[in-house]
């Protein structure tokens, strides 16, 4: 495209089909299969995927440890350096898309991480039989299914603790990623951009996950680096969509 090499790295979320490019040239690194696409129907029904999914065991189970999406996503960015150190010294203009699956649930982060937040985070107050009353009857249904006013507030602050704990190592990889492109010779051609699928709740009102419209579940970061073009260290207030993104990057590539 445009004289471009692209190449995926990790999470996409494109895990079915037998084609995993969709356009690009290389995969470099496969994606996390969901855990219910590859548990049988025994597994599935003795709850051994709850950790991951957006019912209230999944916060009453928080805390450190290790899980999956931990190494997935250091096995991401272990891959993702390595191509930059190499490609980003060919001559070849480059577009990588790396996925990283953290802070996504499972609620279990390194016990440093844990301790830190856990220091530092107050229970939050319960959420008054008042409020619920006024909610509209899809959110009351919402709150309903996933039985999320079963939990308490010291479960609510163990969990908030645990996936600041993996906002943290993700930003740790996402550090990673920048400073090898930092490395590179082509540091000053670069364009970074952050950004991601859907937000969290963690807690809001009680509340956990997405699939939901309040702020905190749909709205996402978004960060560009541009280093010449774009003025540093600006916030910007208009309002943006995801479908902007791709948009953006073509006029950036002059494609």
């Amino acid at each position: 495209m445009a004289g471009y090499y692209t190449a995926l790295c990790g999470r996409m979320g494109w895990w079915w089909g037998p084609d995993q490019f969709y356009g690009f040239q290389q995969r470099l690194h496969g994606d996390a299969i969901p855990v219910d696409n590859v548990l049988t129907a025994e597994l599935k029904g003795s709850g051994f995927n709850k950790t991951s999914g957006q019912t209230r065991y999944a916060v009453q189970v928080s805390g450190y440890g290790r899980q999956g999406n931990q190494l997935f996503d250091q096995s991401v960015t272990d891959t993702a350096c390595t191509f930059i150190q190499s490609q980003f010294e060919s001559s070849e203009p480059c577009c990588l898309v790396v996925g990283l699956m953290l802070p996504h649930c499972p609620l279990i982060c390194q016990k440093e991480q844990f301790d830190y937040y856990m220091q530092r985070i107050e229970p939050p107050r319960p959420v008054s039989k008042e409020y619920l009353e006024t909610l509209h009857p899809a959110m009351k249904r919402w709150r309903q299914c996933r039985e999320i006013d079963e939990i308490s507030s010291v479960q609510h602050q163990r969990a908030l603790a645990a996936y600041y704990g993996l906002v943290t190592e993700m930003d740790s990889s996402v550090g990673r990623i920048v400073e090898a492109v930092k490395q590179s010779s082509q540091a000053e051609r670069t364009v970074i951009i952050y950004t991601s699928d859907h937000g969290d709740m963690a807690g809001e009102q009680g509340m956990w996950w997405k699939s939901n419209f309040y702020d905190a579940s749909s709205r996402v970061p978004l960060i560009i680096s541009y280093p010449g073009q774009f003025l540093q260290e600006q916030m910007i207030d208009s309002i943006v969509s995801l479908i902007d993104v791709g948009p953006t990057m073509l006029d950036i590539a002059g494609a």
